[in-house]
């Protein structure tokens, strides 16, 4: 993969492409999640490099694209397009984990003419008519709550909740190992929280859409809004056998070729 990044008046956010970059190739655009970077997707390059264009990036206020001020939802989407006119890309495919599923949701809603499909892994809505009083009090008490135990405790507590196998789990550690600052992680935290709350959208589906989720995800109610949102939204849903919120760490072959199957024959059918 080649080291690229952006700059802008908010700072430099970097991204990764391809070694073997094919102009006018369909291109699949990767999104992290919280206290992540973009080797959660190492897997997923070395799967998918050959077939496709690959782009994965570290998000704004992530891994290296730090610092950044000014972050918003549409912030973060002028940044994807600044990436993908850089490159020539006209549409993207998306996948996203986590909080990165919110990344494309509001990309997709304000861009849909630059997604051809989207898969999306321990997300949750990015639509504030999901949430109750109560849950939205606690996105914008992040930082908070986080803020009672010192640093060390937090990441291992993050790292551990989020996967079940060892090796998935020295990835965690790996990428939670770039924080050392306190208050530098838990304003990442709540930064974005707050911006996700701040969107206020009604989120669009302008393309095919798959959502997947661990069988064991434990992070706050992924599982349970996944079911809800697919059955809303009328998107067909995967359950990820004996993985954690970050399923593409535990099972990693199993999540590349159910993306592969979607791709192939629901995003590209018609191409």
């Amino acid at each position: 993969m080649k080291e690229k990044y952006i700059e802008n008046a908010r700072g430099r956010v970097y991204y990764w492409i391809s070694d073997q970059w094919i102009k006018d190739r369909t291109t699949i655009f990767f999104f992290h999640g919280l206290t992540q970077n973009h080797t959660l997707f190492d897997s997923e390059m070395r799967y998918f490099e050959g077939k496709y264009n690959l782009i994965v990036w570290d998000a704004p206020m992530y891994g290296k694209s730090r610092p950044y001020k000014n972050f918003t939802f549409t912030n973060n989407s002028k940044d994807v397009l600044q990436i993908m006119k850089g490159n020539s890309v006209k549409e993207i495919i998306a996948v996203g984990q986590s909080m990165g599923g919110s990344d494309i949701q509001s990309f997709m809603t304000s861009h849909p003419d630059k997604i051809k499909g989207f898969i999306l892994l321990g997300s949750i809505p990015h639509d504030n008519s999901y949430y109750t009083f109560f849950e939205k009090l606690w996105f914008r008490s992040v930082e908070k709550m986080y803020g009672i135990y010192p640093l060390d405790e937090t990441k291992k507590y993050v790292a551990q909740n989020a996967v079940l196998t060892k090796t998935a789990l020295k990835k965690m550690n790996d990428m939670m190992s770039l924080y050392e600052d306190k208050e530098e992680f838990g304003k990442t935290l709540q930064v974005k929280y707050h911006a996700f709350l701040d969107d206020r959208i009604t989120v669009k589906y302008p393309c095919p859409g798959l959502l997947m989720y661990g069988q064991y995800d434990t992070v706050g109610k992924v599982m349970e809004y996944s079911r809800i949102w697919a059955e809303k939204a009328g998107l067909p849903i995967e359950i990820i056998p004996n993985a954690g919120h970050c399923a593409n760490l535990d099972k990693p072959d199993y999540v590349n070729k159910l993306m592969e199957k979607f791709i192939e024959e629901e995003i590209l059918k018609n191409k």
